[in-house]
């Protein structure tokens, strides 16, 4: 639980004063769709540290575009 409520708070801070934070926050809209871009980012890319994934998902954020199928 502490580990939870550690991270929660370490989110809002950087919501609160971390510019580029959030600006990857506007770009994908909820927590989920971010936690699950940094997931697959991680999986298959080194970075060096946090702002580089931070800058790499600023520059390279391309939205996704639903297709009608019919």
């Amino acid at each position: 639980m502490s580990l939870n409520l550690l991270s929660f708070l370490f989110h809002t801070v950087l919501d609160l004063v971390n510019y580029t934070y959030q600006k990857i926050r506007e770009l994908l809209v909820t927590r989920t769709s971010f936690f699950n871009d940094v997931r697959t980012l991680l999986k298959f890319l080194w970075f060096k540290d946090w702002s580089d994934l931070f800058s790499f998902i600023l520059s390279e954020y391309v939205p996704f575009r639903k297709v009608n199928s019919s």
